[in-house]
């Protein structure tokens, strides 16, 4: 990466010395040369730049025995541990406990140019560092295109923790104790194996963000496995509406 960063530099310094030789030679070549020499120079900065946040983000070495089966670039859910990991914004990780998470809530920070940059804020049970800020920027952070994306997931994940925080741990306990699979089949087969309705709505959840993740309609995937859709979960239905 740091080679392919000197070679994108040293062409912006090179297209640079080009339009400053056309303005002192010529200002009528320099005037139509400008324009494209400058868009030119702008995407040659703009892609290094750019690789190198989507590298950061896919390369995350987890601490052993953490296998998240959900995860975004900068958090992540291992339901079979019953864990969360996260990212701040600074770059510090940290795992999480389901008692240790005290709240959470989405923001963003609109700034020029039509820049949006979405995030979630976690209050964790830490006296000495309480907040941190979960970044959404797998998109570009363009308020009109990538930033609606990055909007979606993020509220995908904000559903996804209230999810996780409302599951009783005696039906997680259940759950590893049976190897559940937390696949679409797998999700399906459970709802109608589940003894109680909070089983029945945990695994009803868990199905909706799945399809939602993989960008699948949920009724169309439930039906395709045999039954009735007993329709999306309603907290789910209320996080997306924010």
């Amino acid at each position: 990466m740091k080679v392919l960063k000197l070679v994108f530099w040293g062409a912006i310094a090179l297209l640079g010395v080009l339009l400053l030789q056309a303005f002192f030679e010529s200002p009528k070549i320099f005037a139509g040369l400008s324009v494209p020499i400058g868009l030119l120079m702008l995407g040659l900065w703009w892609i290094p730049h750019q690789l190198a946040r989507e590298n950061k983000a896919r390369h995350v070495q987890f601490k052993e025995g953490f296998n998240p089966d959900l995860r975004h670039d900068n958090i992540a859910l291992d339901t079979a541990r019953d864990e969360l990991w996260i990212r701040d914004a600074s770059g510090e990780q940290r795992y999480l406990r389901r008692d240790d998470l005290l709240s959470w809530k989405t923001a963003h920070d609109a700034g020029g140019s039509g820049v949006c940059r979405q995030r979630l804020e976690l209050d964790v049970r830490d006296v000495g560092r309480p907040r941190w800020r979960v970044m959404f920027q797998r998109h570009s952070d363009g308020w009109f295109r990538g930033s609606n994306a990055n909007a979606r997931e993020r509220d995908e994940w904000f559903a996804r923790l209230r999810a996780w925080d409302q599951q009783s741990p005696a039906t997680v306990t259940q759950a590893e104790a049976t190897e559940a699979d937390m696949s679409l089949s797998g999700l399906h087969r459970h709802y109608y194996e589940a003894t109680t309705d909070l089983q029945r709505y945990n695994y009803l959840m868990a199905f909706d963000i799945s399809c939602l993740t993989a960008k699948l309609d949920q009724k169309t995937e439930w039906e395709r496995l045999g039954g009735s859709y007993p329709g999306s979960s309603p907290d789910l239905s209320r996080m997306r509406g924010f």
